[in-house]
């Protein structure tokens, strides 16, 4: 009986030392790789790792890894590539505030110069192009003085023509395709190493690639990468999934890319995201669950959901983009749906509604709840169902429902120039008329002051129209 009961102890015990999880910290200046990781200073016989790469091949379900606090900026992507916790111990990386920095600084020996501030580089592409890859030209940009310079270019969004490189001011820069070349010009009284530029190298700040489940990333900003700032893929092998990955309080900012992106059948579940100066603020597969959202000076897109499911809930846009929502959807899924619940869009001052549009295109779904736009015009392509929402902007809004396209409305609060339903115009004045022709129920149309403005808040139903309260 002693014999068993003594061997049940040390099975208790194995059992649940497998179960104790573990700070794993990470120090780039001070940690060292050969160290365990298990403290934040270096003590004898412990000591911060120096780099994340490491942390993560130690990590164990249940283990967090953490940046050691008061580091500010880290040049090293975050990758969890076929790495997984448990849905009772998912692995946790916590980045403290930290910032996840994709940016390089200039190096002389990368350009010749051509004359006086005038540089040229066909190192460049080939080193951080991936070969020359057009896709990655679209995405490339240089960092000067410590902020994005993109020259109006992106690869989802507007791109401004090329400019000569003769053409060019100090703090400019430009691309000649047959010369596969990159060209920038600074003040000429000072050197290239002198000069405020970096260049990004890091593809994505935060990448989680392959067969990936029950991560949570927390705390964490992403700045200056090619691509995107917290990026999802399930790889080359299609019967890989992601699921249960969680990101908490994170920022991308200055991406070349998107803020957020996932492709393939990724689950994803957000809570406090501001996606900020990126080429797309969000753009994603699979299925999402997006809470205490704000997205600005986006470039091209702000919410760009292309096939699965994704809800936004307390979401604020403010739309500097050329599309501040579209909804398609791409291989391998055939339908794309968004919900969107108390969200708030606006344009951004100076965009005007013929330039700023939500776009629901064949094959997409939007289901929108207490949302309130101002500025911004509608094109539905697909199926749009709108309730206890408004719409406002005055006489240059336009709600267009296209020929084929479904539509239902209810509740809906309208302050806009014209209703289009399949070609056939609608003034205010004869929103009865296509109330009925829409199967438009119990929603009418009156002035409305500035959304966001306490003056609108008062005049509105507090059933109508995004919460300002709850939004971030």
């Amino acid at each position: 009986m002693k014999l068993f009961v003594t061997a049940c102890i040390l099975s208790w015990v194995a059992s649940s030392s497998v179960a104790i999880s573990r700070d794993l910290y990470v120090d780039p200046s001070q940690g060292n790789d050969r160290a365990d990781g298990l403290s934040s200073a270096v003590e004898a016989g412990s000591g911060p790792v120096a780099t994340i790469r490491r942390a993560v091949q130690m990590a164990e379900p249940g283990d967090v890894i953490r940046i050691v606090e008061g580091i500010d900026r880290v040049y090293e992507q975050v990758l969890f590539a076929e790495k997984s916790g448990t849905k009772e111990e998912p692995i946790v990386f916590d980045g403290q505030g930290a910032i996840i920095d994709g940016s390089v600084p200039i190096v002389r020996e990368e350009w010749e110069l051509v004359s006086e501030g005038l540089y040229r580089s066909t190192v460049i592409p080939e080193k951080y192009c991936y070969g020359v890859n057009p896709a990655y030209v679209g995405r490339f940009f240089f960092v000067w003085e410590g902020e994005i310079n993109r020259m109006g270019r992106s690869l989802k969004g507007p791109k401004e023509p090329y400019m000569s490189p003769e053409e060019l001011s100090p703090g400019q820069w430009t691309y000649v395709e047959g010369e596969a070349a990159f060209y920038l010009r600074i003040e000429p009284d000072i050197t290239l190493e002198e000069a405020p530029v970096r260049v990004p190298k890091i593809v994505s700040g935060v990448q989680i690639s392959g067969e990936c489940h029950n991560l949570i990333i927390r705390n964490v900003t992403v700045t200056h990468v090619i691509n995107d700032g917290f990026a999802l893929t399930t790889g080359s092998n299609k019967q890989s999934t992601v699921e249960n990955i969680r990101f908490e309080n994170i920022v991308a900012k200055e991406c070349g890319d998107d803020g957020l992106s996932a492709h393939g059948d990724c689950e994803v579940y957000v809570d406090g995201f501001l996606s900020i100066a990126n080429s797309t603020g969000y753009c994603s597969q699979g299925v999402s669950i997006n809470r205490n959202v704000r997205m600005e000076e986006i470039h091209g897109v702000e919410i760009f959901p292309i096939g699965g499911r994704h809800e936004f809930i307390n979401t604020t846009v403010v739309g500097h983009a050329a599309q501040p929502v579209t909804v398609l959807a791409s291989a391998p899924f055939e339908t794309s749906e968004l919900i969107l619940e108390n969200c708030l869009i606006l344009a951004a001052p100076g965009r005007k509604p013929v330039d700023a549009r939500m776009r629901i295109q064949k094959g997409g779904v939007l289901r929108a709840d207490r949302l309130s736009t101002q500025g911004i015009s509608i094109q539905v392509s697909g199926l749009m169902e709108l309730s206890n929402s408004v719409i406002a902007g005055g006489r240059e809004v336009t709600l267009n429902i296209l020929e084929g396209a479904e539509w239902e409305g209810s509740n809906n609060l309208y302050d806009i120039g014209l209703f289009l339903l399949e070609g056939t115009r609608f003034a205010p004045r004869d929103f009865s008329t296509f109330s009925t022709a829409a199967h438009e129920e119990g929603s009418s149309v009156r002035p409305i002051s500035a959304l966001g403005e306490a003056s609108s808040q008062s005049e509105l139903s507090l059933s109508v129209g995004a919460d300002l309260s709850r939004l971030p």
